[in-house]
Parts: structure tokens; sequence; C-alpha cells
């Protein structure tokens, strides 16, 4: 590495997607961002940096709306015999001559950007036919003397990719890779660094750090996912809700209080869980979607016929795939309170008919006055916690940093194996025996031994959802 960064200008036509493939490609949140210039519609300058030493910079610039206007005035700027200047050199008059600052504003940031970059990726939007605009635009780039890509962006069925390489090539433009900011699949970001690589090979090393660090942080992250995962578990299924009362009459009162009280104390540790899942992958403020975990209190009802065709549609599990499972695939629960389809027919499936369907949670009274809610079952509920939880993990592990919506918690058919179900329910076992072990506690216990089960479900985890580098 030299220590200064391979930089790699984006540039194209207004809204097709720069910043969003930006983000994209510099998914760390702790990545520098430093703004180049004093307008509001300035390039922007993204830096990579490993072990102190900046490596790669992705500078994002405002998008062209009037190339042919520009050239028009470079041709002029040019002029002709001993005094022409080349395409260059008029690029870096036209950007110094304050006289056209108002008219061409944005396009003279873009071209500052451009005048400092070692590779031009021009970025198109595949859902729009090509034209004119576009052919001035690239006439414009080639000015600039520097090696130019082209990024097909915003992919869908029945686009114009095809036209579009046929004018990128037309215009002297050869490498040309697929990028879809907004899905950003593994292969795709491959393709785009192995292009930068051919484009300027004197910065290869450079380029292979970066995607070795990507890897590295990918490994990272899945193993903080898992951990966040396994402490989660042990949260949940050994937490157990003690309240005193003055008199058996006044704990009998409070029952109905109690009851949502411990599945709101569960729903909330469930969400920090779902958060920190996020936060690994590098989505802090990405809130989860439909995240309610609901175990059917004392006074609830399912909202559905558990059986109802109608219900299996709309939780999109198939019997075949919870039974075969022997687990609970479909295992989220609807927002308005009821269970899962998937939960119902994953319960069938491992031979627990009635644990599920009607069943409320037990809360006990004693004779002085003393309430209790027990730990989750160590039966029922591990597949639901790590079903759920290994949802949102694949979610965010594949999720493009362009992305600004909110993930959406939806039934699918992640399913945990029979043996490692059993391991699961194994551990559950022992933390529901050990309270403590729960950070919800009033005087939580870390102990070796709840260090250890914190592992060994890590570890489960890791294996039966196969937590990989992100892509």
């Amino acid at each position: 590495m030299s220590g200064v960064p391979f930089r790699i200008a984006l540039v194209g036509h207004s809204n097709v997607g720069k910043t969003s493939l930006v983000s994209a490609l510099a998914r760390d949140a702790t990545l520098e961002v430093r703004e180049e210039a004093g307008t509001t519609r300035g390039h922007y300058e993204t830096v990579l940096s490993i072990d102190g030493t900046e490596v790669l910079s992705f500078i994002d610039t405002p998008g062209f709306e009037t190339a042919d206007a520009i050239n028009r005035r470079l041709d002029e700027l040019g002029g002709t015999g001993a005094d022409a200047l080349d395409g260059r050199a008029s690029l870096e008059a036209f950007v110094a001559d304050a006289a056209t600052d108002e008219a061409f504003a944005p396009e003279k940031e873009a071209l500052r950007g451009v005048l400092k970059a070692d590779v031009l990726v021009y970025v198109v939007d595949v859902t729009r036919p090509p034209g004119g605009q576009q052919r001035q635009e690239l006439r414009l780039l080639r000015r600039a003397g520097v090696p130019p890509m082209a990024v097909l962006n915003l992919l869908f069925e029945g686009d114009d990719r095809e036209a579009w390489r046929e004018l990128l090539r037309r215009e002297q433009v050869f490498n040309i890779v697929p990028l879809d900011a907004m899905e950003f699949p593994a292969t795709q970001e491959a393709s785009f660094y192995d292009e930068l690589a051919k484009l300027r090979p004197e910065y290869e090393d450079d380029v292979q750090q970066v995607r070795r660090l990507r890897s590295v942080r990918g490994a990272a992250a899945a193993e903080e996912a898992a951990r966040r995962i396994a402490e989660g578990f042990v949260d949940l299924l050994a937490f157990r809700l003690v309240r005193s009362f003055d008199t058996r009459d006044d704990a009998l009162a409070a029952r109905a209080g109690a009851n949502e009280e411990f599945k709101q104390r569960l729903r909330d540790r469930e969400r920090l869980m779902f958060e920190a899942i996020a936060a690994a992958y590098g989505f802090p403020d990405t809130k989860v979607a439909g995240e309610v975990l609901d175990v059917a209190g004392s006074s609830g009802d399912f909202v559905a016929d558990l059986f109802d065709p109608e219900a299996l549609q709309r939780y999109g599990a198939s019997m075949a795939t919870s039974v075969a499972a022997g687990a609970i695939t479909g295992s989220l629960l609807d927002s308005v309170g009821g269970m899962g389809i998937g939960t119902a027919l994953g319960a069938v499936g491992g031979g627990l008919v009635g644990h599920f369907v009607g069943r409320r949670i037990t809360v006990d009274v004693d004779a002085k006055g003393t309430l209790s809610i027990p730990s989750l079952s160590p039966v029922r509920y591990p597949p639901v916690l790590v079903n759920r939880a290994g949802t949102v993990w694949r979610l965010f592990a594949t999720r493009s940093h362009a992305r600004r919506d909110d993930v959406a918690l939806a039934p699918g058919d992640l399913a945990v194996g029979a043996g490692a179900l059993t391991k699961l329910r194994r551990l559950a076992s022992k933390c529901g025996k050990n309270p403590r072990w729960s950070t919800m506690d009033p005087e939580p216990e870390r102990g070796a031994a709840r260090a250890r089960v914190v592992d060994d479900v890590a570890e489960i985890v890791r294996r039966s959802l196969r937590l990989e580098e992100d892509p």
C-alpha cells in the first residue's frame, strides 16, 4: 500500500443511484466521509483505510444535466493552432473559470471529482433508455483522459441493459459490470473490483486488500451475530418473573398485569437482540418491523384458525416443510397477538399437539402472596427464538447498505435441524433451572457455567444457520 488511496469517481446523469452505490460499496459505518467542496451540491469522498493507511476512495459526484452545453463551451475554449488546449486542459480551464460558476455549478463540482480520479465509473439506470444526453456525458468524460468503466444499476426484468451495453461500447467504454445497488449480490461486487484492477493494475494489491478486509469483517460480523443470538437465547429462556405481595388476594389480583409484564419483558429483550444483530452488520438505525414476540396471554385469543387455508397462505408456511423439520419454520408471530401458523405446524411435527394451540402462560401464586411466572418452555420455545433470530441475521447479512427502509420480519422456511434442536432444548433446560443467568433478573449472575452455555448455543447457531461472511 502506497498511502495514497486509489480514487474511483462515480459519475453519471442525475438520479441514477451513484450515492446508493457508494453506500453499498462503503458499507462500514466507521468509514471516514469528508466534504471536499464548500457548496451543498459538492462532491464527497469516502475513504477506506486499513491499519490507518488510506487505501481506496469513492468520490460521489453530482449528476450531469447539461453535458451538451458544457461540451459546446469546451469546444470553443479549446481554440485552434498553437494555442489549442487538449481535452484535460480544457476541462481544467472550464472548472477554473469563475464566469461559468452560476450556470454550471453542480457539473463543475462533478468535474472536480473527475479530475482527481484514477478511474471513472459511469453509473447508468438501466430502467431508462439511453439517449443523446448520455452520449454527451460520455464525450465530456473522455476529455479527462481517465480510464472509464460502467456500472449497470437498478436491474429488473425487461430493462434496457443491452441497449446500454451497445451505447457504452460505441462510446469506447468496454469494461461494463452489472451492480444493483439495492440488491448488491456478492458476485456482482466481486466483478466490480475485478474490472477496477484490470483498468489500473498498479492498484491491484490495494483492491485485493479491500476484498480481504471485507471477508475478515464479514466473518467478524457473523461471529458477533452468533454471540448476540446466544446471549439473547440464555436471557429469554432463563428469565422468570417473581413478585411479592402483602396478601395472596393482592397477588391474585395482579396476575393479568404480571402476565403482560412478563410478555413485554420478553419482547423488549428480543428487540435488543435484533438491534444488536443489525449493529453487527452496520445497520444501527434500521428497525425490525413485526418483531413482537407474543406468547398468547391468559386472556388472549388466536386471531385466525391455524389450519385455515387463508392463514396458510398468509404466513407462507407449508405443513410439509414444518412437519419434516420437526421444528418451527414459520415461527413468526403476527402483530395483533396470535400465534403464527408455522408455530402450530411445527408443534404438530414435533409431536407437541396441544402445547401450542390454546395453551396459556402459567401464573403461580402461593399462600404467602408470592406471584411467579416460570421460564419459557425449553421444549417449545428454542426453535421459535433461534428461527426468528436467524431470520433477522439473514436479512441483515445479505442487505445492501443503500437500503434505508425498515427490515420486515416475515414467515420463512428457516429451520433448525433435529440434532441441533435436541441440543438447544437441553441447553434451554439448563437456563430454566438458573433464572439468575438472565440479565433481566434483578441480580443477574454471569458465571463460568452461564458462559459455557452461551458458547455452546453460539456454536450451534453458527452451524445451524451457517453464519458466514456477508456478501
